[in-house]
């Protein structure tokens, strides 16, 4: 499992894109970490810090590449679920083998409006 508190990055997608997004999952000493029993889920909503679920706008399953030791999670964003647009933000939570979760990245994701429909 990652070490300290999640990473904060700000990302940027166009609506309608299904380009997969992943992350690099490394320990402190910045080795990968073998991701072949993890599961993930990226989480997108309208409140910064929720209480709850209402501002939710949508969640991404993510899924180790292979080679899992490399650390590498990848989310994929289906047709059906890319028609987001404006400012939103996000976190995206890691489940190890035995359960435990991690918040490992966090902040504004903008899913800016397509010129192609």
């Amino acid at each position: 499992m990652p070490v300290g508190g999640p990473k904060s990055v700000d990302l940027k997608r166009t609506r309608g894109d299904t380009v997969p997004f992943r992350i690099r999952l490394r320990d402190k000493s910045r080795v990968a970490i073998d991701v072949s029993s993890y599961s993930a889920l990226l989480t997108v909503s309208t409140d910064e810090s929720p209480t709850d679920a209402t501002g939710q706008q949508a969640q991404y399953i993510g899924a180790p590449v292979a080679p899992e030791t490399d650390g590498i999670i990848e989310f994929i964003f289906p047709l059906a679920d890319v028609d987001l647009a404006g400012n939103f933000y996000y976190d995206v939570q890691i489940t190890d083998a035995g359960g435990a979760v991690s918040t490992v990245m966090k902040g504004a994701i903008e899913f800016a409006q397509d010129i192609s429909k």
